[in-house]
């Protein structure tokens, strides 16, 4: 990339959002669409300038982001746009960032290698904020891998409504959200609650009642109005370990659980009907 790198809106992208459209259009009934878009902080560890000699990871990366600013500037308003056009027909845009949980761990944020510690969050915090501004429906971010603390406090002041993260793989993340800090900051967290491997259950996933309980578990740590549940990510690596059919039937099963984990939760604490369950 150059300095005139100014990255648009391609006519795949516009067909994508008019296709996922279409497709709600043709539907009977109304059916919620969460529409995913990768980071700019993401996109960046793909990038190479021109004329700038590559340097191994992490300076060549920070060296990037602190001493180029103009590409991440571009890169936010890039993934500004796909957002904001995702959004007039989705639900809930989330912007993804694992490359987040590499950049800022336990005991230090990347950045810091070459920016001041009081500016390496605002930098993130600012591109974050921008590529989230265009939404127009609920926005979120999810981001993979461990969470450390100093990224979790990072994501609370983000403008993100909703935070996703894996918990059933890593239960260490609950320890970065204390369970007074999502209301006060006015979060909702997506909790992972369907691991993306293979269990030692019969069928491969983990039965209802299981999943039920780490429901149940998120509720009383943080609140039924700060929580709502998701899988894991990372159906992806199912497809070489079982192959593409018995990979899908797989995920697909993880997610008819989690589905039904969730209607047997919401009756027990009042907040669905047996007749809305129908």
């Amino acid at each position: 990339a150059t300095e005139d790198f100014n990255p648009r809106l391609t006519k795949e992208v516009r067909r994508w959002v008019e296709d996922a459209h279409d497709i709600l259009r043709r539907k009977n009934r109304f059916v919620p669409l969460r529409a995913c878009v990768t980071g700019p902080f993401t996109l960046l560890s793909t990038v190479s300038l021109e004329g700038v000699p590559q340097r191994p990871f992490p300076l060549g990366y920070v060296e990037m982001v602190v001493e180029h600013p103009w590409i991440l500037e571009r890169l936010s308003e890039y993934v500004r746009k796909i957002s904001s056009a995702y959004s007039e027909i989705s639900e809930m845009v989330s912007i993804d960032e694992p490359f987040l949980s590499v950049l800022v761990g336990r005991r230090k944020n990347l950045l810091e290698l070459r920016a001041k510690r009081s500016e390496a969050p605002e930098i993130i915090l600012e591109a974050l904020d921008e590529a989230a501004r265009g939404i127009k429906t609920t926005s979120a971010t999810h981001v993979c891998g461990t969470i450390a603390p100093p990224l979790a406090e990072l994501l609370l002041e983000s403008d993100f409504e909703v935070l996703s993260h894996e918990f059933t793989d890593i239960e260490r993340n609950y320890d970065s959200y204390p369970s007074d800090q999502l209301e006060s900051h006015s979060k909702i967290l997506s909790v992972g609650v369907v691991s993306t491997k293979p269990t030692d259950d019969p069928e491969g996933t983990e039965p209802v009642e299981v999943i039920e309980r780490r429901m149940l578990s998120a509720i009383n740590r943080y609140g039924a109005s700060q929580v709502i549940f998701s899988p894991d990510c990372g159906f992806r690596q199912l497809l070489p370990m079982l192959g593409e059919e018995r990979g899908y039937q797989l995920a697909v099963k993880k997610i008819e659980n989690m589905v039904q984990a969730k209607k047997s939760v919401g009756i027990r604490l009042g907040l669905i009907t047996e007749e809305k369950r129908r």
